[in-house]
């Protein structure tokens, strides 16, 4: 599978869990792949980033070309069916996110874990 058919298959996995939390959802990237967001859920500019896993260590490329994205309002990090994460963006400081196995396996990041309510609640600024 190459890189756009693994980010049609993820992001189709995330269209259908917003879909399932009962979230009005746009996937914008699907129509047009130049789109900064992947998605236009409740008003929110939402990004997927799917991990690279290196070694204990998953990564979130949370960036564009060495910039950080413009406009999104939440990223959505994908590690595997079970563990997909909702970050506001204001709680991603710099360009790349990395978070252990060790901090998922503890629940570190267990509030934001399919935490769609987030989404959900989202009022735009």
């Amino acid at each position: 599978m190459n890189n756009c058919e693994k980010a049609i298959y993820g992001e189709s996995h995330v269209y259908q869990c917003l879909i399932d939390a009962g979230i009005d959802v746009e996937w914008s990237a699907l129509s047009n792949r130049h789109s900064r967001e992947d998605f236009i859920a409740n008003g929110a500019m939402v990004d997927v980033k799917f991990s690279k896993k290196h070694g204990r260590r998953y990564t979130f490329n949370c960036h564009h070309h060495a910039k950080k994205q413009e406009g999104i309002d939440f990223y959505i990090c994908v590690i595997n069916p079970e563990n997909v994460f909702v970050f506001p963006n204001e709680l991603i400081d710099g360009k790349v996110l990395t978070i252990s196995q060790k901090q998922v396996e503890r629940g570190r990041y267990e509030y934001f874990n399919k935490n769609w309510g987030l989404i959900k609640n989202f009022v735009k600024k």
